[in-house]
Parts: C-alpha cells; sequence; structure tokens
C-alpha cells in the first residue's frame, strides 16, 4: 500500500499549482492523492473545478491515483475545526498546505492549529 496524501486547495491557486508540482515530485508508485477543498454552499465556488482543469494532464501524464473532493463547510462550525477533523477522520500520511503569504504563524492560522491538532499526520507546507 502507498502513502495517502490529502491535499488542501485554497484560493491561492498560483501557489496550490507550486505546491502541487513539489507534492507530484515526492509521490511514489502506488501513492493517492486526494486533492479537497471546502467551500461554503451557498456561494458559487468555482475553484475546485478551475484547479482540476488546470491538472488533470499532468496527473494522466504522471500516471497519479488522484481524485478531486469538494466538502461543503458545516454552519456554525469554525473552518479550522472542520479542517482539523477531516484530518483526523481521514488520517493521511502527508496533508499539504499552502498557508496565505501576508500572514505569519499565529496561534490562530488555519496550519498552525492542524499541525497542534492532528497527531501522527506529517506536514507538507508550501509558502510563497
Amino acid at each position: 500500500k502507498g502513502r495517502e496524501f490529502l491535499f488542501l486547495v485554497g484560493t491561492d491557486l498560483e501557489g496550490t499549482h507550486k505546491a502541487y508540482e513539489i507534492t507530484a515530485n515526492v509521490m511514489k508508485g502506488g501513492d493517492t492523492l486526494e486533492v479537497l477543498r471546502l467551500h461554503d454552499p451557498e456561494e458559487p465556488d468555482a475553484h475546485l473545478e478551475e484547479y482540476r482543469k488546470t491538472l488533470v494532464d499532468d496527473i494522466e501524464s504522471r500516471g497519479l491515483d488522484a481524485r478531486f473532493t469538494s466538502v461543503d463547510k458545516t454552519p456554525g462550525v469554525a473552518i479550522t475545526t472542520q479542517i482539523v477533523d477531516l484530518i483526523n477522520d481521514r488520517r493521511p500520511d502527508f496533508v499539504v498546505m499552502v498557508p496565505r503569504s501576508n500572514l505569519k504563524f499565529s496561534p490562530a492560522s488555519v496550519s498552525e492549529r492542524c499541525i497542534r491538532n492532528c497527531q501522527g499526520v506529517n506536514f507538507i507546507l508550501v509558502k510563497f
């Protein structure tokens, strides 16, 4: 069984694409990639579909086992809590995140909270 990579897609598609390239280069045969986007179900969200269109040819050329998943944000639940819960439920080998480049790490940052609250998971943080 290969390793499982959970790739979280945000709104920075350029940074996300650079992080994908890094991830794809460390993946081996038998590894799987889940590209996941959390979004507000009451607002249109084209990010995941737009991102999928930019990646599908590269994924196929590399022979990667990948799937794209869209998850609705849960009303009344902080996005950080929902992300931590998703990671802890799925327990992938690696989580790939692209922190916003205009923010420094702080106790309130999504990346910082995920790292602190998810045990037994490796994180790949790509910040541009």
